[in-house]
């Protein structure tokens, strides 16, 4: 008992999650959810929401991981609900009886949550993101808390850590981690500079590191923001096998380096045009935040399926190794769909056509055409194109 005396000393227990819906099982760790008042530090009355989920190992001892979406202006949840808390939200949330009884999304289990290795704290932020508001009024519109840039936010976001701790002070002796993706390549840095440069002993000694994937670094180094060329994505997708070799390289013949990278005169602006227009029909559509998967995505979580036969069939001829169009990766099983098949005959290892046997699984699947236009050169080479297409949860 007196561990658990330790975890939950100091923590406001109005803010305890006792159930979420959706999910009718006990949860697997404690959760609470309420405000931080930042209303002092920004100069105007402003509450930041937060989330917070315990360890499901030794919440006193393990790590506080901070995580963060990017945007700017998405919501956190979307992280903690769809790629990293315990209890994730997918495609099949939308088909359960329950679903269809109560009209509230099925949870589903993730065995790979955060949580196994940490304490997961998420913010609303900027506000009026999530349920975050300012000036006392949660129904404000996007702009009732005034104009962000991205000095304002790195107070805001250092004013609720802060915040955060004094509501949960025994989570000072905890490491903190920061981390987050996409534009979390601007909001993680600047709340850790934030952090050293307030040098607050009650903030400061539990910063341990920080990590973002995906991020956006800024406009100075060309990986996001305006005044800046294509060569990110060409070579995003020259190096997942999307595009050819053969217009890689013509992309950087015809256009050159000046131009990909920061948008200067191309070499040969006719030519320039035409390979980077042959962009589009070379990589096919494709979800961003799942580059195999075979899906179209609504709402973040619906998938409805396109046709692929009509895209198999034109470029079958394009390679006459191409014996095998589409393969797959489940454990040891290696499904295989040949020419003639039909793309769902592989979508269950057991068989079926339904879904897979793991309810939070998503295959990764590339469109066919792809897989031939962006490896035709590497099996011609003898390399296999397929080695890295594999179910999402095996990542």
């Amino acid at each position: 008992m007196f561990p658990f005396a330790l975890v939950t000393l100091g923590v406001p227990a109005a803010d305890e999650i006792k159930v979420l819906p959706g999910w009718n099982l006990p949860l697997p760790s404690k959760m609470f959810s309420g405000y931080v008042n930042t209303s002092e530090m920004m100069g105007i009355p402003c509450q930041v929401h937060y989330w917070f989920i315990e360890s499901e190992g030794d919440a006193t001892t393990d790590p506080t991981l901070l995580w963060t979406n990017g945007g700017p202006g998405a919501s956190s949840m979307f992280g903690i609900t769809v790629e990293l808390g315990p209890l994730l939200l997918n495609e099949y949330s939308l088909s359960t009886d329950e679903y269809f009884k109560t009209g509230v999304p099925t949870l589903y289990r993730n065995d790979f949550s955060w949580s196994k290795l940490g304490s997961i704290l998420m913010f609303d932020w900027a506000p009026p993101v999530g349920f975050s508001y300012c000036n006392n009024d949660p129904t404000g519109d996007g702009f009732s808390c005034g104009k962000w840039d991205d000095e304002r936010m790195a107070k805001l976001s250092y004013a609720a850590l802060s915040g955060w701790y004094d509501l949960f002070p025994e989570r000072r002796n905890n490491k903190l981690f920061l981390t987050g993706e996409s534009y979390a390549g601007i909001y993680v840095p600047k709340l850790a500079q934030q952090i050293l440069l307030h040098n607050d002993p009650k903030v400061r000694p539990q910063l341990a590191g920080f990590a973002v994937g995906d991020g956006c670094l800024g406009t100075e180094s060309g990986v996001c923001g305006s005044g800046n060329g294509p060569w990110w994505d060409v070579l995003f997708l020259y190096g997942h096998h999307q595009i050819s070799t053969e217009l890689f390289d013509e992309l950087v013949s015809e256009c050159g380096m000046d131009y990909l990278k920061y948008a200067k005169p191309e070499v040969d602006p006719i030519k320039c045009r035409e390979a980077l227009n042959r962009i589009d029909y070379e990589k096919g559509g494709y979800f961003g935040y799942a580059l195999y998967d075979d899906c179209i995505y609504q709402e973040g979580l619906r998938r409805r399926r396109v046709p692929q036969m009509d895209c198999i069939r034109r470029c079958a001829h394009r390679d006459a190794r191409a014996t095998q169009l589409l393969l797959l990766r489940f454990g040891r099983r290696r499904p295989v769909l040949r020419l003639g098949e039909e793309p769902d005959a592989v979508l269950s290892p057991g068989g079926g056509h339904d879904r897979p046997q793991s309810p939070h699984l998503q295959w990764r699947l590339r469109p066919v055409d792809q897989l031939l236009r962006g490896c035709k050169l590497d099996v011609a080479h003898g390399l296999h194109p397929y080695a890295d297409v594999a179910p999402m949860d095996a990542r």
